[in-house]
């Protein structure tokens, strides 16, 4: 019981401060995707695009990153983690370029907050398959018209040629920490949905576990409870 005890009070300290000034709207009218569209309707913004990636040489895929300008060119100042990895100031969408197909089209047609994405042919092997794996925010949540930090995160998942761009983890649960398990090909993640629906996401609040498994046939997404431990 003294171990369980100390697991809630860790995991209490770890969200009680962090999140208690972002408050999200969750009634009954569902979070709205914004489209793409809006940010060329707005003329205090101004979209430009880094210089392309090269994610699949195999392939001849190219990403291009869509940013939105604050009036000076930044290029320098994001961080590519490796060739194929990407963290840094927030994107709003991605190109993707199939050269030996001579085919372009974006990632979505919705706006989006792209803070990391990873392709994940480079962190595992034996899987088969290539994917990318995306950190996002992909609704206005707290309904202010804008997509940011104060808005729920997710995490969301493609092939490697940016096609079946599919949302993993559940709408309304905020995407918190993750972590590979190389030798399993696992991808471990937790998220924290509002289950005293305050709009707040807390200690009081649900924390969810899960993981992805890759395999040669593809992938699945699992929920499991460590907790369920102590009520053998």
């Amino acid at each position: 019981m003294k171990y369980l005890l100390f697991v809630f009070l860790f995991t209490g300290l770890m969200f009680s401060c962090s999140e208690k000034d972002r408050q999200v709207d969750l009634d009954e009218s569902p979070a709205e995707s914004l489209s793409m569209d809006s940010l060329f309707e707005d003329t205090t913004k101004v979209l430009n695009v880094y210089l392309p990636t090269l994610i699949d040489s195999a392939n001849q895929i190219l990403v291009h990153k869509i940013y939105v300008s604050n009036g000076k060119d930044v290029d320098a100042s994001f961080s590519l983690k490796r060739a194929k990895s990407y963290e840094g100031p927030n994107l709003v969408n991605l190109i993707f370029e199939d050269v030996i197909n001579k085919k372009t089209y974006l990632l979505t047609n919705n706006q989006l907050q792209i803070t990391s994405y990873d392709v994940i042919s480079q962190l595992i092997g034996r899987i088969g398959k290539k994917y990318i794996l995306y950190r996002v925010i992909d609704k206005d949540y707290n309904k202010d018209g804008v997509l940011d930090g104060r808005d729920i995160g997710s995490l969301y998942i493609s092939d490697i040629d940016g096609t079946s761009f599919t949302k993993i983890t559940k709408d309304n649960e905020d995407m918190k920490n993750s972590e590979w398990m190389y030798p399993l090909n696992r991808y471990y993640f937790r998220t924290m949905e509002d289950t005293n629906k305050d709009g707040y996401f807390d200690i009081k609040d649900k924390i969810h576990y899960y993981y992805i498994q890759f395999d040669g046939q593809g992938y699945q997404t699992v929920e499991y409870s460590p907790l369920e431990i102590f009520n053998k």
